[in-house]
């Protein structure tokens, strides 16, 4: 669970983009994923959940690389709410990872309490695993 705390006040509100990983800890490769989010957020508060082509930084937001490409992965609905999608930005090796950027966006005042959370879910289905392919003799 990812807790968004709002770091200005009601009328004028700020919070800092968290980032996070998706790991491929199997042994087998992946085509695809169904991620889903799970929020709980007031009714003017909506997330959403990005990858980029080539590095985050951090510090700054910037997707860095030749070229560095943010992409949507997944928008929730605004206030409380739940969506899930399925997308082919995964961990397609063993051993891999997916780093992801999540931020709050907003319109209109934002209540300082409670937090704001994100709660991100992934579930890989079979059908989502590549075939072994045999070349040669």
């Amino acid at each position: 669970m990812l807790i968004f705390r709002n770091n200005g006040n009601t009328s004028s509100p700020s919070f800092a983009p968290q980032f996070f990983i998706v790991g491929n800890t199997g042994t087998v490769l992946l085509s695809k994923a169904t991620y889903t989010g799970t929020t709980t957020a007031p009714s003017s508060v909506n997330f959403v959940v990005e990858s980029c082509s080539g590095t985050w930084n951090e510090t700054t937001g910037a997707c860095q690389g030749t070229p560095g490409t943010i992409a949507s992965v997944l928008t929730t609905p605004t206030g409380s709410s739940s969506a899930s999608v399925v997308s082919t930005t995964v961990p397609e090796h063993p051993d891999t990872a997916v780093r992801f950027r999540a931020t709050v966006k907003f319109s209109g005042n934002v209540p300082n309490s409670p937090a704001t959370t994100l709660t991100f879910g992934v579930a890989v289905d079979r059908t989502y695993v590549r075939a072994a392919t045999t070349t040669g003799g």
